[in-house]
């Protein structure tokens, strides 16, 4: 599935589930009456762009939406076609999940364009279910399945992030928290990247089975609809994600704050008991004439005596007024 001068794959489809894998050359001599065609192209590469702009019959603003590398998930519709941006997690090596890979797609009655710049595993099952007499028949199932990949492939990352949202509480939960912090905003990260693209792609499914489309069935506007309520459940999961993650930080500041302030009272108590023993050290610490007990052998073991007896004192005051 490398691109060829930016063609990754064309097939015509035979209506029972296989197809004819294609070129430029019989891409170019393709007629309805061949069968259904799927174009699937890479759009950094001129022989692709070329092709969409001068051989494909569509009018500049459609051109370049189908092409635009960068556009939110979306649906457009003329006459009766459609073209629509959706987004599916992005699975390739050093890549993040989140920041979601593109697929344009432009589909009538009997003909498909779809567009891509990072690989995309759900198109590339598509291609050997194709190869393997198990792909879709027609343009609707096409789309349909589409759909269907592309939302499968997001259900193992929620999934993971589930997964790690429980590891998180438990740690939090057995006051482990080490870098928990960090562990949190990237999870809160992953969350917000999803959902920005899922509330649009949400929207563009919702527009889709409400359209009214000739080729469509109305089994495959069910179908269109079901999925647009998946989307919906990943799209309350991920809500759901974001607040437990909200609490699980805010439990995590908490803890670290009564741990500080139960050092904080720690040191004052401290601090409370030796400074009367700092005064009386440092008084008598001085080099000045006239100290007591200069003179007298036993002055020293009469200091610590007392000293003790501070101690003791001030341990009686705390404990009296509940301090300790």
């Amino acid at each position: 599935m490398e691109p060829r001068d930016g063609l990754i794959f064309a097939f015509i489809l035979n209506g029972q589930g296989g197809g004819e894998e294609l070129g430029w050359d019989k891409i170019r001599s393709w007629n309805p009456g061949q069968g259904f065609l799927w174009v699937h192209i890479q759009p950094d590469q001129s022989q692709a762009v070329d092709w969409v702009s001068k051989e494909c019959g569509l009018d500049d603003i459609l051109t370049t939406a189908l092409l635009d590398t960068d556009s939110n998930p979306r649906l457009l519709k003329e006459g009766d076609s459609i073209l629509a941006t959706l987004r599916g997690v992005n699975l390739n090596r050093g890549a993040d999940p989140e920041d979601m890979a593109f697929l344009n797609i432009w589909i009538d009655q009997s003909r498909a364009i779809t567009v891509r710049k990072e690989k995309l595993m759900s198109v590339q099952d598509i291609y050997k279910e194709i190869l393997a007499n198990k792909g879709p028949a027609n343009g609707p199932e096409l789309l349909i399945r589409l759909l269907d990949r592309l939302l499968k492939r997001m259900e193992p990352v929620l999934d993971h992030l589930e997964q790690e949202l429980d590891e998180i509480e438990v740690q939090s939960s057995q006051d482990t928290n080490g870098n928990l912090g960090d562990k949190l905003l990237d999870l809160r990260h992953e969350v917000i990247g999803l959902r920005r693209h899922l509330i649009p792609q949400r929207r563009a499914l919702e527009a889709l089975h409400k359209e009214p489309i000739p080729w469509m069935k109305k089994t495959h506007k069910r179908w269109i609809q079901e999925k647009d309520h998946q989307v919906q459940r990943f799209l309350a999961d991920l809500e759901s994600f974001r607040d437990r993650a909200v609490v699980i930080q805010d439990e995590v500041k908490n803890r670290s704050s009564e741990r500080m302030n139960r050092a904080m009272y720690m040191l004052a108590i401290l601090t409370g008991i030796f400074l009367p023993m700092g005064f009386l050290t440092g008084l008598l610490g001085i080099n000045v004439g006239g100290l007591p007990g200069v003179e007298y052998k036993w002055a020293f073991w009469i200091v610590c005596a007392l000293l003790v007896g501070m101690v003791g004192i001030n341990l009686w005051i705390f404990r009296r007024m509940k301090w300790i």
